[in-house]
């Protein structure tokens, strides 16, 4: 499995399975890059995920999605480390923030910690789904990358 940059060409694809997962949708575009897992066979995609960038090498990890057929099998977490990696390595990310009403102990697995909102930098706080989209009552939950 390799993670592979998704297009605008993927744009309604992704709003869909992120809207079937009942995750926000009213943001996604252009400013969130997407990557995904896919099948090799078929091309289907199994995983997806975005990082929305901010200053000073933070980024927000949005929308992670296995989809339903391919749950189990330990993708998530395969895509989630790959995806660190490539944002470290090629988009200098040294800090991951995100926001969740249900995968806290998911990400607490992959090392990731709660942190309070207040503690996030500035340019994560001004994003849309971390100032409007996300409830107050959403777990924030960070990770730094070492090195």
């Amino acid at each position: 499995m390799q993670l592979i940059p998704l297009t605008e060409q993927h744009l309604a694809q992704i709003k869909q399975i992120v809207a079937s997962q009942q995750l926000p949708v009213v943001d996604i575009g252009a400013h969130i890059r997407f990557f995904g897992f896919q099948q090799a066979a078929n091309k289907d995609l199994m995983v997806i995920g975005g990082l929305e960038l901010a200053a000073d090498g933070a980024a927000l990890l949005r929308s992670v999605v296995t989809l339903p057929a391919y749950r189990g099998r330990q993708l998530g977490t395969q895509f989630i480390v790959a995806l660190e990696q490539y944002a470290k390595m090629h988009l200098h990310v040294s800090a991951f923030y995100l926001l969740t009403t249900t995968a806290a102990p998911f990400f607490v697995k992959l090392g990731y910690q709660s942190i309070d909102r207040a503690s996030v930098p500035k340019a994560v706080q001004q994003s849309e789904e971390f100032s409007t989209i996300c409830p107050a009552s959403a777990i924030c939950m960070w990770k730094a990358m070492d090195g």
